[in-house]
């Protein structure tokens, strides 16, 4: 490797790490709810504490157990280290749109690590990005393949992208409609392969090789509020903007037909199968948005100064949209240890309870509480069945679930109201019925 291409590695690794290690450091005490959840399956695999969300993508928290192990549970390291893989990642996609134009290219890198979806999630314990991560250095590998060893190590990638997110498997649709006979099989063999641990970890814990895909598919399924897709075409246009006229060019290469076919499939899905119509599921596309972007802006001939005006502005709609949420969540007293549910959690640790009721971000109690925590859908059949010694509820801030104390024997211990009006109270239960 000489130098012009080493210094263009590193120069794309500081631009995509950069603005991460920003948000990191800049983060608030409270993560988000699903964090609490991953880091709740860590500490139960390390120091068997009995809150597990087995249905989890299993990816993310394999990855991330040694790594608590190691650093004494050390979150920041662990965040580190998935923005040191979102970064290399960002190497392999630069790899992927790599010419001579050097400046496109940067342009490229630059707007897509200041993507608003990319700064809000960059940083986050959430399978979005490491899944997003991997897939992209499985396309590398696809397009760039002429030697065995590629195929091999794009099944690799493809393989671990769909362990950290099982959506990314959309990928195999056009790998498989795209290849040649001999590396469609190879890509299928391979892949069987690798997902083999995947496979004897479910054997082994739950009987079925795919039990863990099943339970999440359920949850999914019957937890998710359908959304129109009105909501995340308007998504759509903030977060991608100029990319989609990226999806009105002809591809005639069979390894760039994979990247469109895929962006079109994943498109479909996310807007129109899918119930709950988070942006963050727009992680999906955006890389390939960036390729396909490559592509489109080659084929221009005299239009490229207005596309750049345009791309420019698409570019900081985005990034404006990113940083005006991080600005609010972060001044938000409510996501500092004034949290309602932090400080319960934290009053409720000095009792050491073992089983706790509530109504809003169980992962979150339990985290703090090192207990069991459920959910109180159903007070008068949950307390005769798990025996909680506490209840955690937010009448103004939680879950609507029926609830009223007078008709338990229970006292209150606690009460308090956070900057955001949130009300939490605790009671201890003195008796079953």
């Amino acid at each position: 490797m000489n130098k012009e291409k080493l210094k263009n590695i590193i120069f794309v690794f500081i631009i995509s790490f950069l603005p991460q290690l920003i948000v990191l450091i800049t983060s608030p005490k409270i993560l988000f709810w699903d964090e609490y959840a991953y880091l709740d399956n860590i500490k139960h695999v390390l120091f068997n504490t009995p809150y597990f969300e087995y249905y989890r993508f299993p990816l993310l928290w394999w990855i991330l157990t040694p790594i608590a192990y190691i650093t004494s549970f050390n979150i920041f390291i662990m965040k580190l280290l998935l923005i040191s893989i979102f970064s290399i990642s960002t190497i392999f996609l630069y790899k992927i749109i790599e010419d001579k134009n050097y400046i496109i290219n940067y342009i490229l890198i630059i707007f897509y690590s200041i993507n608003g979806l990319i700064l809000i999630w960059g940083s986050r314990i959430y399978p979005d990005i490491l899944a997003t991560s991997f897939l992209i250095i499985s396309l590398y590998f696809y397009i760039k393949n002429n030697k065995e060893r590629n195929t091999l190590l794009s099944s690799l990638f493809a393989v671990l992208s769909v362990l950290a997110k099982y959506e990314y498997g959309l990928i195999y649709i056009p790998y498989l409609i795209f290849s040649k006979n001999k590396e469609r099989i190879k890509i299928i063999i391979y892949s069987l392969i690798f997902a083999i641990p995947y496979f004897l970890y479910n054997i082994i814990f739950y009987h079925n090789p795919i039990y863990i895909f099943i339970q999440q598919a359920r949850v999914v399924y019957e937890y998710s509020i359908y959304q129109s897709p009105l909501v995340l075409i308007y998504y759509l246009l903030i977060f991608s903007g100029i990319y989609l006229l990226s999806l009105i060019q002809r591809i005639k290469e069979d390894k760039y037909k994979v990247v469109y076919f895929y962006t079109i499939i994943s498109l479909i899905y996310i807007t129109f199968l899918v119930k709950s119509k988070d942006p963050r599921y727009l992680l999906m596309v955006l890389p390939t948005f960036i390729i396909l972007t490559k592509l489109f802006i080659d084929k221009l001939k005299g239009f490229k100064m207005p596309y750049f005006i345009l791309f420019t502005i698409s570019g900081i709609i985005s990034f404006y949209y990113g940083f005006i949420y991080l600005l609010n969540y972060n001044t938000n007293l409510s996501n500092t240890s004034l949290n309602y549910i932090y400080r319960a959690s934290i009053f409720l640790d000095q009792y050491k309870p073992k089983v706790i009721l509530t109504n809003y971000l169980w992962p979150m109690v339990a985290y703090y509480t090192d207990s069991q925590v459920y959910i109180m859908y159903n007070t008068t059949y949950l307390l005769n069945r798990v025996y909680p010694q506490y209840i955690i509820y937010t009448p103004n801030c939680g879950l609507d679930y029926p609830f009223n104390p007078e008709n338990y024997n229970l006292s209150l211990i606690y009460y308090y109201i956070d900057p955001s009006s949130c009300s939490v109270y605790i009671y201890k239960v003195n008796g079953y019925t």
